[in-house]
């Protein structure tokens, strides 16, 4: 048993913590039965991969490593799906009304339906387009790291991501909130116009968004994420990524996905998830077995 856990990263104990919260919050709230037992099992069947990934894939070089250390970036998608078919498992309802007068209080008007005076072409396609971003900032910067042979930095890119989405991914379930696009849509007496990148990012919400994963913001989160891990760790990426991150935080709200609430939780689960990331290397003594195990190689 010592020797699994010795071979346990940091992102796989966030795996399977999220795992198991997941798993007690359908059992508790869902049971066993159809849709819930399946899911039930699909989360055993998870943390029963990242075992034998862990146990059977070490992470000394070759397609073993990169299976090993990147498994996590190819799960993500799944395990957003199924909060999707939780939402409103705990809640029935959605919470967007504390959302609306909490920024009613403060703002006097929500934004989004304040910014609609100031909405034109050329700047909804540059905020819709850093929405956009959002698709690759971690894959880009994680190639980045990888191919410069960073696998100790691009671990921690890793850990931090999961982190930030597995605490969105819980808070969706625990307080479901809409989003300005779909609770004030009657406000709104104009959509943004653009070119390409408007219709190219609502034709993806609408595909694969989250009807009430609103609060907090992954997307927000995992910007958050990559800047931070960008200016640590990839220095000639992170005025880019600081550029990119800005606008996207800015489009969440500007799109009416997301309200400027969600955008600045995003951005406190983003802070959050690195420091916990890097202190997780610490308390779990990781840096020190990695650094006699990789990084001989990676200067190699």
């Amino acid at each position: 048993m010592k020797v699994l856990f010795d071979k346990l990263k940091p992102y796989d104990y966030a795996a399977v913590v999220y795992s198991l919260i997941m798993g007690l919050i359908i059992l508790i709230y869902g049971g066993v039965e159809g849709l819930y037992g399946y899911n039930l099992l699909a989360l055993l069947a998870y943390i029963v991969f990242i075992i034998l990934i862990a146990y059977f894939f070490d992470d000394k070089k070759g397609l073993r490593r990169f299976i090993r250390i990147t498994y996590p970036l190819f799960s993500f998608t799944f395990l957003y799906e199924q909060t999707g078919q939780f939402i409103n498992l705990i809640h029935q309802g959605y919470y967007d009304n504390h959302i609306i007068a909490f920024e009613n209080m403060i703002f006097g008007k929500n934004p989004t339906i304040l910014l609609q005076s100031i909405s034109f072409r050329p700047l909804n396609e540059l905020l819709y387009f850093c929405y956009f971003s959002y698709y690759f900032l971690l894959i880009v910067l994680g190639l980045y790291l990888y191919i410069g042979r960073k696998y100790i930095d691009f671990q921690k890119m890793i850990t931090a991501a999961s982190i930030a989405y597995f605490i969105s991914y819980t808070v969706f379930i625990l307080y479901p909130a809409e989003g300005p696009r779909y609770a004030l849509a009657g406000y709104y007496y104009m959509k943004p116009q653009g070119y390409f990148f408007v219709p190219l990012v609502n034709y993806i919400i609408n595909l694969g968004g989250l009807h009430g994963g609103c609060m907090p913001s992954s997307h927000v989160a995992t910007a958050v994420v990559s800047t931070i891990i960008s200016r640590r760790y990839a220095k000639k990426l992170f005025g880019v990524y600081l550029f990119l991150s800005i606008g996207l935080t800015i489009g969440t709200f500007w799109g009416r996905f997301h309200y400027v609430s969600d955008a600045v939780a995003g951005i406190i689960v983003g802070i959050f998830a690195v420091w916990l990331a890097e202190r997780s290397f610490v308390w779990l003594k990781f840096n020190s077995y990695e650094k006699s195990s990789l990084s001989e190689e990676g200067r190699g």
